[in-house]
């Protein structure tokens, strides 16, 4: 399904779920498959939007985990893309984002230890997609940044993280996309609540780790 009669599906049956007749929109395919998802066709009009904009950007989160597996494991219910600092970046990012019909839904900044603690929020009424700005020459992510009121982050430091900029290729409906290390993406998916979702991809992580270990 492309992106386009995937929003449409969407929206029509949002509006149906806001009627009367809501109750025919309640069967758990239609909603696990239709109204409650951020599916691959979003994830690739995402990083294209970005890459066209001049944006280095990674995914990270639910998908990144499946991108680096090459299929797709559970429902995502959004889209996290790990983002290189710089200065326009977020202007870019914003910029191209609305290109493709997101706006900005909220600017944080979390200054409890969480990984990459800046997160602009963009939404398109229908998908959630965590825009996460990072210095990537600063490890790890979890900084507080200077210059909090622009949600920019702290200038960097001698300390180098793993560079994203050698991450593993993943695929995502048989299409290569950028993503965070493996290594990496194990190391962010620690320091804040785990969730059900959280050990489901961890889980899957370690065992890639475990398969690449045991093939050298």
């Amino acid at each position: 399904m492309t992106r386009r009669a995937l929003r449409a599906a969407r929206s029509v049956g949002r509006a149906v779920d806001r009627s009367r007749f809501g109750f025919l929109v309640a069967f758990p395919m239609l909603q696990r498959e239709v109204m409650r998802t951020a599916p691959a066709v979003d994830v690739l009009a995402v990083l294209d939007a970005l890459q066209r904009a001049d944006v280095r950007g990674w995914l990270a989160g639910g998908w990144g985990v499946d991108a680096l597996l090459g299929l797709q494991t559970r429902r995502h219910l959004d889209i996290d893309v790990v983002l290189a600092w710089d200065d326009g970046l977020e202007e870019r990012a914003k910029r191209a984002m609305a290109g493709i019909g997101f706006r900005p839904l909220s600017d944080e900044v979390h200054p409890d230890g969480r990984p990459m603690p800046v997160r602009w929020v963009m939404d398109d009424g229908l998908v959630v997609v965590d825009l996460l700005p990072v210095d990537i020459t600063r490890w790890p992510f979890r900084e507080l940044p200077r210059g909090r009121e622009n949600g920019r982050p702290a200038t960097a430091t001698a300390a180098a993280p793993p560079d994203p900029a050698s991450e593993d290729r993943g695929t995502i409906a048989g299409q290569p996309v950028p993503c965070l290390p493996l290594r990496l993406q194990l190391a962010i998916h620690q320091g804040y609540p785990v969730r059900p979702s959280d050990r489901h991809d961890v889980a899957l992580l370690e065992e890639l780790l475990m398969k690449r270990r045991e093939a050298r």
